[in-house]
This record gives C-alpha cells, structure tokens and sequence, in this order.
C-alpha cells in the first residue's frame, strides 16, 4: 500500500486532547487562585495584570494545540505546529525514520518519526508516534513505501545522525 493510501492525517482528537487541556486548565485556575489569595504587598493591578496575562496564554494553547498534526498527501508532508507550518516537499524528503525515546511515562510515546531530509536536517512529525497512532508499524511501513515511491532515499545523502 503506497500513494493510493494517501491523504493521511495525525491529530490528537476528541478525550485526549480534551484531557490535556483540561488538565492545563485546572493548573491555570490553581495558579490564578494563589495569586489572589496570597497576602503578600502584591498591588491590585499586578494581580490583574498577571491574571490577564495567564488566561491570554490559556486561551493561546487552548486555540492552537487542537490544530497542532501533522498530514501527509501526493505534494509532501505539512507539519502543523502551535505557532507555524512547515511544508515538505518529496523532492526534500530522503527517508522516514522512527527514533526511540527513553522514558517511563505513560503519557510520552516511546518512538516518535522524523523525516529525514536530504540537507541533513531532521524534522519531528507532530503527533506521528506510538502513543497517538494505532497499528503505528502499519503507518511507519506504509509512510516509508509513499516517501520511496514519491521521492524519497536518495542513496547520493547520507541519513542524518542521531
């Protein structure tokens, strides 16, 4: 399975991403609690003033992480971050590579995917590992077969180091 499995598409949807902001959200409300209730010679428009700050950040992640991903289509691969988008084109792509990570957690994947440039760069597919993807060998085979397929290993570039 190759080009005709494309589009494809690496968000975090619905519970999860929901949790997370959740959880940001109550650490927010904490923060936000402490400063009023502190009795310390902190001035009323400094209160303010950071609470404002706060929930501008707040409302910032909670508006652009749910867009965060990464999608793959016949052109390249577009990675979408919080605060810009990177677009790939085949042409620049020389292979896609899984990396292990060496963590005990259970909300960090333990292998995420770069694609491996033909300048040497490397670049992290937002949202493309083991914790967010199931059957995520199935995507990383079928990822890899496309990148060949539409212009990718290029034997003339060494793979970039780790």
């Amino acid at each position: 399975m190759g080009i005709q499995a494309l589009p494809r598409q690496y968000r975090v949807h619905g519970r999860k991403m929901a949790s997370v902001l959740a959880v940001f959200g109550v650490a927010v409300l904490g923060f936000l609690v402490g400063i009023w209730a502190a009795e310390d010679p902190v001035t009323h428009q400094v209160k303010v003033l950071v609470s404002l700050v706060t929930l501008l950040f707040f409302a910032a992640v909670a508006g652009t992480l749910p867009r965060t991903g990464t999608t793959v289509d016949r052109s390249g691969i577009q990675i979408r971050g919080p605060l810009r988008t990177r677009r790939l084109a085949w042409e620049e792509i020389q292979d896609i590579t899984t990396r292990p990570l060496t963590s005990t957690s259970s909300v960090i994947p333990d292998t995420v995917v770069y694609a491996d440039l033909t300048d040497g760069r490397r670049k992290l597919l937002i949202h493309l590992n083991d914790l967010h993807v199931t059957d995520f060998d199935d995507e990383i085979a079928i990822l890899q077969t496309v990148c060949r397929e539409l212009g990718g290993t290029d034997p003339s570039h060494p793979a970039p180091t780790p």
